[in-house]
């Protein structure tokens, strides 16, 4: 099946001045509160296609930050020679054509409006690449604390997604799967904010949308898992010039994981066993015994502490060496334990509907699509970027004073009324 491409709709309704304040949106049973919350920039170690990879496969990635991430590179399909390509921003153009390209000398058409456009180049450019996260920091570490005391959830944003409403959307696409309410979209005064490319839902599409969610969480939470990050990780992004246009292919899912000890079948003690019998053998087989012993714990201590699941001890290799070999061995093992069961799972898509792109889509459309309008557009800057790096450091600068419409204040938390 062919995913679909960048390219959407023409809009029944869009607000391009308004200025929306969290106490002024609403959907479903909930309160957003917008305390100041500090900008979200902890994928910066995770970089490129390997970064977002690594991270979803790292605890200390998906326990702390998580949330929406997208780090693929788009690539030319099969059959694609590019030898050059050329892109600029031409603010004379109607919005949805000021991104101009050139592929092998060729105008192409790519629509892009300057709500979706401009912060996504102002994240690519960045490097990161994490979006949102529910596992957010506020200034306000008293307020941070009485609102998960209620149960409630602070967000951060990366900086180019704050206060829009890409911003909002992707949020929105972190919550789909909590609540059937998020079906629906917000609203400002009875009314649908909306961007260039949107239409508004009837209230039998939400409705049903709102079931249909219920009915897949229910089916996921049969199998266990412990959350999930929406997320390119792991998939093929790739892009064709057709009819002019620059198509591009590769879709956005929810990737649910728990803990390797989570599973229904995790027996500690035959993987404490294994593990000893590892370390016992690799100790035989190494030229240096203690040496070998020493490096090993001080790796896996560093590994564990990195993802938050034990303190580093402050031991040196050298402190080490003093110690028995029996004393090494024993508590390799138990670090070595305690790292493999807390390896990060990803439970088999055919496990999720969520993992599904056309079932999550159905959910709320136009969430899903901010959401992979996102990814793909991110991957084919990311191509340009590294295709061109002139013609990007150029584009940039023409984006920077860019003001774009709606300006919609991110919500920071989120509280389920009481």
């Amino acid at each position: 099946m062919r995913n679909k491409n960048l390219i959407l709709t023409i809009p029944v309704l869009v607000l391009s001045v308004l200025v929306v304040s969290v106490a002024q949106l609403s959907l479903g049973d909930f309160t957003y509160g917008s305390s100041p919350a500090r900008p979200l920039d902890s994928s910066s170690h995770f970089k490129g296609s390997a970064g977002i990879d690594s991270a979803v496969s790292s605890p200390g990635f998906v326990s702390r930050v998580g949330g929406v991430a997208f780090g693929r590179t788009a690539q030319p399909e099969d059959g694609l020679t590019i030898d050059r390509v050329d892109f600029a921003y031409d603010s004379s153009q109607a919005d949805g054509s000021r991104f101009k390209v050139k592929v092998n000398d060729i105008p192409v058409h790519l629509q892009a409006f300057d709500w979706q456009l401009v912060p996504i180049a102002r994240f690519v450019d960045t490097g990161e690449i994490s979006i949102v996260t529910a596992f957010g920091e506020l200034y306000d570490k008293a307020e941070a604390e009485r609102v998960r005391a209620q149960g409630g959830y602070v967000f951060s944003y990366h900086p180019a997604f704050e206060n829009t409403l890409l911003g909002l959307r992707l949020v929105h696409a972190d919550l789909l799967a909590m609540h059937p309410a998020f079906s629906d979209l917000p609203r400002w005064q009875g009314e649908y904010i909306l961007g260039l490319g949107e239409n508004s839902p009837s209230p039998s599409e939400v409705q049903s949308r709102s079931m249909e969610r219920r009915n897949a969480l229910d089916t996921v939470s049969q199998i266990g898992f412990r959350s999930y990050v929406v997320t390119d990780a792991g998939i093929s992004v790739t892009f064709r010039v057709q009819n002019c246009s620059i198509e591009v292919e590769g879709e956005p899912y929810y990737r649910f994981w728990r803990y390797s000890r989570e599973r229904s079948d995790f027996n500690r003690s035959e993987l404490r066993a294994r593990v000893e019998a590892d370390i016992q053998n690799e100790t035989q087989k190494a030229a240096d015994s203690k040496g070998w012993l020493a490096a090993e714990i001080v790796r896996t201590a560093q590994w564990v502490a990195d993802n938050d699941l034990a303190t580093v001890s402050q031991h040196r290799e050298g402190a080490l060496r003093t110690q028995t070999i029996g004393w090494l061995q024993s508590w390799l093992a138990d670090l070595k334990t305690l790292a493999l069961s807390s390896e990060v799972e990803a439970i088999d898509l055919s496990e999720t509907p969520f993992s599904d792109p056309r079932f999550a889509r159905t959910l709320n459309p136009a969430v899903y699509d901010a959401a992979r309008m996102t990814m793909q557009l991110s991957a084919l800057l990311r191509y340009l970027a590294a295709k061109d790096p002139q013609d990007w450091k150029t584009f940039i600068g023409q984006i920077t004073d860019v003001e774009f419409g709606p300006s919609v204040q991110t919500p920071t938390t989120f509280v389920a009324s009481r």
